[in-house]
């Protein structure tokens, strides 16, 4: 499991800040690589998970 977190809410999500630590391990290891999204807004945390339909293809995430 690869987790990006912010402490604070977020305007907008990089996507090279999932996609390049994703692609990296799905490089160096066999096992599937889950990549979430951690956010904490005042008392609420907030968790997303994003993946990619082609693992070469920056732009198909999901």
């Amino acid at each position: 499991m690869l987790v990006e977190a912010k402490n604070s809410h977020t305007k907008n999500v990089i996507i090279r800040q999932l996609y390049y630590p994703m692609r990296q391990w799905h490089i160096h290891t066999q096992k599937e690589v889950v990549t979430l999204f951690f956010e904490k807004r005042g008392d609420e945390f907030l968790i997303w998970e994003f993946g990619f339909r082609d693992i070469q293809n920056y732009n198909s995430i999901f």
